[in-house]
């Protein structure tokens, strides 16, 4: 159960969340605290009962370090991306610890990191030529807009291929 205090310092975090990639949460706890920590995983957890965020991010300053809380609701791996900071956990719940940067730092290389992880998923939906229909990525899916964008790239290389069989001058390769 958590105080009154504790309550509007969450509800002031969620209500300061940016949204990124449609349906990623951030937001920024940045008055140094020893309870940073908890403070953010509550709000990353609270951040994932709105709508429409499949994923949240909540960065603290703990003191001699600034900490990251991710959570999911399982369509993105927030292990991936914290691990790539240094971090780690599970699909659904992770968490990193970074030393040495700020948080508007911290904030702008997690940014760089969720976006670097679906390049990768898209580059790995590009390569995987069995992906027309279901998608076996396990925990790695995340919006229907990716679903949509791969499934109408597959048609159009799939009819560019079948032109160039079928004799015409086709440029395979935009």
């Amino acid at each position: 159960q958590s105080d009154l205090e504790s309550y509007n310092i969450i509800s002031e975090i969620v209500r300061n969340a940016e949204i990124t990639n449609d349906t990623i949460g951030i937001s920024v706890y940045d008055k140094q605290s020893k309870d940073a920590n908890i403070i953010c995983a509550k709000a990353a957890d609270e951040l994932l009962t709105i709508g429409n965020i499949t994923a949240s991010f909540v960065i603290g300053n703990v003191g001699d370090v600034i900490s990251i809380s991710g959570r999911s609701i399982g369509d993105i791996n927030v292990q991936i991306i914290l691990e790539k900071m240094g971090g780690g956990g599970h699909s659904i719940l992770a968490g990193a610890q970074i030393e040495g940067k700020t948080i508007e730092e911290v904030k702008n290389e997690l940014t760089e990191k969720i976006n670097e992880y679906f390049d990768d998923l898209y580059n790995s939906m590009i390569n995987n030529r069995e992906i027309k229909g279901k998608f076996n990525l396990v925990n790695e899916m995340s919006y229907e807009t990716y679903r949509e964008t791969v499934d109408k790239l597959i048609e159009e290389k799939e009819y560019l291929i079948k032109e160039y069989e079928n004799g015409r001058n086709v440029n395979i390769y935009d």
